[in-house]
């Protein structure tokens, strides 16, 4: 004969199976054993009385990649009085693995490799810039109960960025984003259940200077009032810049050459949104030659010895009526042909009694505008 053993017919892993024996006579004794499926029976507890609790905690790495299994348990029944097993019964009881993967943190790590931006991230040591710095996202998850993770996707403003069984990703290109941005991660058990989790880190814009607006004028007497017979030049220029936080710095520059001669090494230092013009020129120019005004661009990180923003300016001269280069294709109209393959208009320009080119006007680097423009204007682009 043996004892009778009553178990739940369901429990989730992590909590414990109550056993309850029913003993056939008081005088017995019961040793318990577990297995899945046909397998080898594993000694769950020996001499036990009348009930038993089985931390399922215990057989968690069986549900690794599994979600529920059935435990049989074996209950024989020992007879100390004749030290024999006088008979088994079993039961079995179904456990599910349930739960998702939790994730602790994300951390999103700045790698800056220029030096200029690692002299400006001393604070934190997390100064994100766009198109300079590369990205680190550590994922610190777990999955429940024996359960691993099987794979991480993280996505940057919503595009997938890396996608692998790792929980680290490091960006090999710098982030183009700015502004707020989102690094969203999403982690798969080996169970197949899945989480998600957001982080949310402040990208400095950053875009190389260039001018809003950019004049050159020849004057005589007054700085700001052109005279296309003087034998001065003057310049004045407003230039866009990126701030990052405070730590960037831009400049801008200025020197002048005679159409077709060559730029000095020194040039004159302007000071941005100036509302004056300001002399250029240390010895009086030609009345009879034109010349080209180039403004220098810089800042912190596109440096005037290595990637500063040129921009040009025609000072033309009045007298000249049209012009060719000699070997060269185009015309100047105004003033002395200095570009190849194009018509340079140094004049006011009128067509069908309208003016519609201003030789007096300062055109900025921007766009035509696309919208509320009205029939007959015409837009002209300083292109650098």
């Amino acid at each position: 004969m043996s004892s009778k053993i009553t178990v739940p017919s369901s429990v989730s892993l992590g909590s414990v199976i109550p056993i309850t024996i029913t003993r056939y006579t008081s005088n017995v004794l019961h040793n318990l054993y577990y297995r899945f499926g046909s397998g080898d029976y594993t000694t769950m507890a020996t001499y036990v009385r009348t009930s038993y609790n089985f931390d399922t905690n215990l057989v968690r790495d069986h549900f690794a990649s599994r979600t529920s299994d059935a435990l049989e348990i074996k209950c024989d029944t020992y007879n100390p009085s004749t030290n024999r097993v006088d008979g088994y019964t079993t039961a079995t009881v179904i456990i599910t693995a349930s739960g998702t993967p939790t994730i602790n943190s994300i951390t999103v790590t700045a790698i800056n490799d220029n030096p200029v931006i690692q002299g400006w991230d001393t604070v934190d040591g997390n100064l994100f810039v766009q198109g300079y710095t590369k990205l680190k996202i550590d994922i610190d998850c777990t999955a429940p109960y024996g359960a691993t993770i099987a794979s991480s996707r993280i996505m940057v403003n919503g595009q997938t960025v890396g996608e692998s069984a790792s929980t680290s990703y490091t960006a090999s290109t710098p982030i183009m984003d700015s502004g707020s941005v989102t690094i969203s991660v999403y982690v798969v058990d080996t169970r197949g259940n899945k989480t998600s989790g957001t982080k949310t880190i402040n990208v400095y814009p950053y875009s190389r200077p260039y001018a809003s607006v950019a004049s050159a004028i020849r004057y005589s007497s007054n700085v700001n009032t052109e005279d296309k017979a003087g034998t001065n030049i003057s310049a004045k220029v407003t230039i866009v810049s990126s701030s990052v936080n405070g730590n960037n710095v831009a400049n801008v520059k200025v020197r002048y050459k005679q159409s077709g001669g060559v730029y000095p090494s020194s040039a004159t230092q302007l000071t941005s949104g100036a509302a004056n013009h300001v002399k250029i020129n240390s010895a009086e120019i030609s009345t009879d030659a034109s010349y080209v005004v180039q403004f220098i661009i810089y800042d912190s990180l596109n440096t005037e010895s290595s990637n500063p923003t040129t921009l040009e300016v025609i000072v033309p001269t009045n007298a000249v009526t049209i012009h060719s280069m000699d070997g060269g294709n185009g015309l100047g109209i105004g003033g002395y042909h200095t570009k190849e393959d194009a018509i340079q208009l140094f004049l006011d320009t009128y067509l069908s009694g309208r003016l519609i080119f201003d030789s007096t006007a300062s055109y900025g680097v921007s766009d035509p505008p696309t919208s509320s423009a009205r029939n007959g204007q015409v837009y002209f682009q300083l292109i650098d």
